[in-house]
């Protein structure tokens, strides 16, 4: 089973970490996070590191599910006789091989590049999330925001999408968030604007599936553990 578990001591400040680990319990993940924290920082003498683990396999599997059920819905496609001359909308080639680009982009950027593919779960849902970024993507060509100006300067809008991605990754603070908020802009304008193709029952159910398998993936990032403790103790010292 995988787990993870956050860490607290009093160093020379009080610092916090969130560590992934794989044991056969909660009680000895804590023990090994314990270990790890100890060998990180220099814990002052006298205190205590404090471990409290949470089991994340469920999560991956919520998320290897809901993406499954997501990824199935976009390659059958989503038809409409207002858009694109009565075409089926779906993923194609290109739309993943980017969809795949933004993914590791951006994965890269919350695990770093050597935590990246532990084991075979990582690999699955690589691929699962590499066909929902590309069925989002290929929403996005569907209705393209600014097509005009695209269009002009020759631009596949796809690219465009993977350069934010690749400053996000590259940027820090305020930079990263200004990307990722135009990278979900782009992509919640396309989806709202295609009402006659998604407002069914086929295009509930891949946005209820999508929302789900994405709050299930990110849930079980130790880097939004991360973030979710340092946000606490920013509220909890004001």
């Amino acid at each position: 089973m995988k787990f993870n578990v956050q860490t607290q001591g009093t160093v020379l400040a009080r610092r916090q970490k969130v560590y992934k680990i794989e044991a056969d319990s909660r009680e000895e993940a804590e023990r090994e996070a314990r270990t790890r924290f100890e060998k990180e920082f220099t814990v002052a003498e006298g205190t205590s590191v404090s471990a409290k683990g949470s089991q994340i396999t469920i999560c991956n599997y919520i998320a290897m599910a809901a993406l499954i059920i997501a990824d199935v819905l976009a390659l059958i496609g989503f038809r409409s006789e207002s858009f694109m001359n009565n075409q089926v909308i779906r993923p194609d080639l290109q739309s993943v091989l980017y969809g795949a680009g933004i993914y590791l982009v951006l994965l890269f950027k919350m695990k770093g590049l050597t935590n990246t593919f532990k084991d075979w779960v990582d690999i699955v849902l690589a691929l699962l999330m590499s066909i929902l970024f590309g069925s989002f993507l290929q929403l996005l060509v569907a209705k393209m925001p600014f097509a005009g100006f695209f269009s002009r300067v020759k631009l596949d809008i796809r690219i465009f999408v993977l350069a934010l991605a690749v400053i996000a990754w590259l940027g820090s603070g305020i930079l990263s968030l200004i990307c990722l908020a135009a990278i979900g802009s782009l992509i919640f304008y396309s989806i709202t604007h295609l009402g006659p193709v998604m407002l069914n029952v086929k295009g509930i159910l891949y946005m209820a599936a999508s929302l789900i398998g994405i709050a299930a993936y990110v849930y079980a990032l130790p880097a939004f553990r991360q973030g979710i403790m340092e946000l606490k103790a920013i509220f909890s010292r004001k």
